[in-house]
C-alpha cells in the first residue's frame, strides 16, 4: 500500500522529534557527562572524517554539499579545537589529510554510547509488540536512508 503525502509528512516530522530527542542532554547527575557540545555541522564534518579517515576538505565539501570555504573554517576550528589532526597528502603537498585525534575518537564514543542508552531507555518503555516492529522496520528505514542520501546526490533533482 503507497504512503499518503499525510503520511510522508508524519514520518518527517517523526524523524525531526526522533533527531532532536537524540540531541536531549541527560540531566545532571544522570550517567555519565557528556562531552561539550558541538554544532551540527561540526559533527556532520566529524562523522565524514571519522566515516573516511584522511579525506579532504573538498571530499567533505562535496559529500556535505557545502562551499569549501565553509568546510575549510569548520576544519580549522576543529583543528584548533584538537578534534582533527591535518597531514600532508603524500601525492599532493598542497592538500591536506584529516584524521580525528584520539581524544575526538573518544568523545565521537562516548556520544554514539549515550545516544543508544537513550534509545534503549526509550525502547523499555515500549511494549514487545512495538519493539518487534521497530526491529522489522530497520531495514525500511536503512533503505529510505539510502534513498535520500542518493536524492540529495543527484544533480537532476
Amino acid at each position: 500500500m503507497p504512503m499518503s503525502e499525510q503520511d510522508a509528512e508524519r514520518l518527517s516530522r517523526v524523524i525531526v522529534e526522533l533527531r532532536r530527542a537524540q540531541r536531549t542532554r541527560r540531566p545532571a547527575g544522570e550517567g555519565p557527562a557528556e562531552p561539550a557540545p558541538l554544532t551540527m555541522m561540526q559533527k556532520e564534518v566529524l562523522g565524514c572524517v571519522a566515516a573516511t579517515p584522511g579525506i579532504g576538505t573538498s571530499q567533505i565539501a562535496r559529500a556535505l554539499h557545502l562551499k569549501p570555504n565553509t568546510v575549510s573554517g569548520v576544519v580549522s576550528h576543529l583543528v584548533g579545537q584538537g578534534y582533527l589532526q591535518r597531514s600532508p597528502d603524500e601525492s599532493d603537498r598542497r592538500a591536506a589529510r584529516l584524521t580525528l585525534t584520539a581524544d575526538a575518537a573518544r568523545d565521537r564514543a562516548a556520544r554514539w554510547e549515550g545516544r543508544a542508552d537513550r534509545v534503549a531507555t526509550a525502547l523499555g518503555r515500549l511494549d514487545e509488540d512495538q519493539r518487534e516492529t521497530l526491529r522489522r522496520s530497520l531495514p525500511a528505514l536503512e533503505a529510505l536512508r539510502d534513498a535520500m542520501q542518493e536524492a540529495a546526490l543527484d544533480p537532476g533533482e
